[in-house]
């Protein structure tokens, strides 16, 4: 069995090892990450409750690691507005668990890989992609960012995290042996990096902030800190 110190150096050099990891794992923890979701001090509501200010009814989200489906794609299909929610997530088992939590004709669930998605130009309104893009290498965060700005309608809104924790450039791959009884990779680059990257994709930055866990769990510790970016498609991709 490897160490922590060789299995993230592979998973950092493996893309497949990798994503192999996220989706084993995630699909181990659903339930206890679930009940863990559950709980009143989540960090997405506020960034959430941003992006639904500023829907208009009968919009469209991609909810881009949509886990089970709860509390996101939940609150979309629940809202007055008669919303509809396309949620993605890499775990077979967390996608079983959507479609039972949020049975809904106006929630679509697909188990596929983030980067893999093969949506139509300019079908969303708006994406979310909270606790999720960390999962993917950071090598391939461009790609991602392009994608998901060339299926935003203009003006479309993206709001997503990183973890500010993985901000050092130390590494590719932060990893956890014992993440709810399973191992767990991120990666993230530092902000002025990810903010490039967004320009390019021709997404703008309308602001971005820390959030701090404040009450630490089996998940989080008190302290820990996650930067959510807020952006809107405005431009075509820079070459």
């Amino acid at each position: 069995m490897d160490s922590a110190p060789d299995l993230s150096v592979r998973a950092a050099a493996d893309g497949a090892l990798f994503r192999q990891l996220v989706a084993e794992g995630y699909d181990r923890c659903a339930e206890a990450y679930l009940r863990h979701s559950s709980g009143e001090e989540d960090l997405r509501l506020e960034p959430f409750r941003e992006l639904m200010a500023e829907l208009h009814a009968g919009a469209h989200v991609l909810d881009a690691g949509c886990g089970a489906g709860v509390p996101i794609a939940k609150a979309i299909v629940d809202d007055a507005r008669q919303m509809r929610v396309t949620g993605v997530d890499i775990s077979p088992r967390q996608i079983e668990l959507a479609k039972q939590l949020v049975p809904s004709d106006r929630a679509t669930f697909l188990c596929s890989d983030m980067t893999a998605l093969d949506c139509e130009a300019e079908s969303f309104d708006a994406i979310c992609a909270f606790f999720s893009v960390f999962h993917l290498p950071r090598r391939d965060h461009a790609a991602f960012f392009a994608r998901a700005a060339s299926w935003l309608r203009p003006g479309g809104r993206f709001v997503f995290n990183l973890g500010a924790g993985f901000e050092d450039g130390d590494g590719e791959c932060g990893l956890e042996m014992d993440f709810l009884g399973t191992t767990m990779v991120w990666s993230s680059y530092p902000r002025d990096d990810t903010v490039k990257l967004l320009s390019a994709a021709g997404l703008s930055l309308v602001k971005d902030e820390l959030h701090t866990v404040r009450t630490g769990d089996e998940v989080d510790r008190a302290g820990l800190q996650f930067r959510f970016y807020h952006c809107r498609k405005t431009s075509d991709p820079v070459d």
